[in-house]
């Protein structure tokens, strides 16, 4: 466990839901200190591959360069603020 690792962290709980969506694979993670907002993966095949979503899936942004949504940034959150949703 990350928390192993790093004493500074807390452990990171989430659900991760695997959703086959045509030649991939959606992957959500839903984080239990979030009602309503979830992060989702998916790999694509090549850099600047076209990939459109889902309409049923509302993209508030586009996270993947931003540091604090990796699970090692939640996890010091996490530590640092226990009784604190981390913002979106």
């Amino acid at each position: 466990a990350l928390c192993d690792i790093r004493p500074e962290s807390a452990p990171v709980r989430k659900t991760r839901y695997k959703i086959p969506y045509g030649a991939h694979t959606l992957e959500i993670d839903i984080y239990p200190f979030w009602h309503d907002t979830a992060v989702l993966e998916v790999e694509l095949t090549e850099e600047g591959e076209t990939f459109t979503f889902p309409s049923e899936i509302h993209v508030l942004r586009e996270v993947t360069r931003e540091g604090r949504y990796k699970n090692t940034s939640i996890a010091k959150w996490l530590w640092e603020h226990p009784d604190t949703p981390l913002p979106l």
